[in-house]
């Protein structure tokens, strides 16, 4: 039991002189330093933060758009986008330089007196094919000869096209 006593006695001897150490430091250290007066403190003042004739306008929440979805639609041609005077700038010159170009962009064409439409091969070729139900032979080849004069096509340009009947 004197042990215990000892031990006891000599941990808080040993807690007394740190202590004592610690503070006599603090207060040494404290001495050897100069102390600067204390700032003068400014009382603090409320400023507004709205002047009186303004009224904060508060945001309205705005609401959430809705998504839609759209039905389903089968693949096809986009609608072109670009200004109509260079479509028709680019129509013309296929018509006069290039007029099987012209005439598959006027294609497919369902008529009442026949129906065209037209096949490009590997190597660029269009060849047109004509069907009819009611005209064949040289009658059938006048009225597509007549549609595509009316298309601004020459005699010659219609010579040079492949048509199939």
């Amino acid at each position: 039991m004197d042990n215990k006593k000892l031990i006891f006695a000599g941990g808080v001897g040993f807690l007394f002189v740190v202590i004592l150490l610690f503070f006599g430091f603090t207060l040494i250290q404290n001495k050897s330093t100069v102390k600067n007066p204390p700032a003068p403190t400014i009382p603090p003042t409320t400023i507004p933060l709205f002047p009186s004739n303004i009224v904060p306008k508060v945001p309205t929440a705005t609401p959430i758009p809705t998504i839609t979805t759209s039905p389903q639609v089968t693949p096809g041609p986009s609608p072109d986008t670009r200004p109509v005077e260079l479509i028709s700038q680019i129509e013309e010159k296929h018509r006069v330089e290039n007029p099987d170009i012209y005439v598959a962009n006027k294609l497919p064409y369902i008529g009442s007196d026949f129906e065209m439409n037209y096949d490009m091969a590997a190597d660029g070729k269009i060849t047109f094919t004509v069907r009819s139900s009611d005209f064949s032979g040289s009658e059938l080849q006048r009225k597509v000869a007549t549609w595509l004069l009316s298309l601004g096509l020459t005699i010659e340009q219609i010579n040079s096209l492949t048509i199939e009947y």
